[in-house]
């Protein structure tokens, strides 16, 4: 069927191209006589009837989508095999996690020093927290990065996946 349509639907394009083309430039005097003057103004003025004829053929074009407002996710709490640890923020969650994975095994140490990043026996000169371990915490991270990172302390700790979640609300920024 699109292979006999083909040559016809063609043809009919190229009547209604042309017939737009041509009513478009000799409608309300564009182009349909001398032009005495084509500057800045005429040049404005004929983006603005074409325009509009766009919007005459496509109404729902003329007017703006409406979407809803857009939602920030912000973090409520990291849940850590079983136990919850309220946050507030993404760096509350870097934090509470890299605190857990400090306490839960024996080699934080080794873990902290393959994150030089992120881990320090120093203090970081922005953005840091201490653990209760003493070691240093950047956390001037986005919350993809706390994912990234949080994911990774995991895996070293040897933590399952599934036993490390965070529960998130959609807030509506105003």
């Amino acid at each position: 069927m699109s292979s006999q349509m083909g040559p016809r639907l063609f043809d009919i394009s190229l009547r209604v191209t042309y017939n737009l083309h041509r009513n478009t430039n000799s409608y309300k005097g564009y182009f349909s006589g001398d032009i005495r003057h084509w500057d800045e103004a005429a040049i404005r003025a004929r983006a603005d009837f074409m325009a509009q004829q766009v919007l005459d053929l496509w109404p729902a074009l003329g007017q703006p989508p409406l979407l809803p407002p857009p939602k920030e996710i912000k973090p409520r709490a990291v849940v850590i095999l079983g136990q919850t640890f309220p946050t507030r923020s993404w760096r509350d969650v870097a934090y509470k996690t890299a605190n857990f994975v400090s306490t839960w095994g024996e080699s934080f140490d080794k873990i902290a020093e393959q994150m030089p990043s992120y881990f320090s026996l120093d203090q970081f000169p922005a953005a840091c927290r201490q653990l209760e371990n003493g070691w240093w915490m950047y956390l001037n991270l986005s919350s993809t990065s706390v994912k990234n990172l949080c994911h990774r302390l995991m895996v070293a700790a040897d933590i399952p996946e599934d036993e490390w979640q965070i529960e998130e609300n959609a807030v509506t920024a105003d």
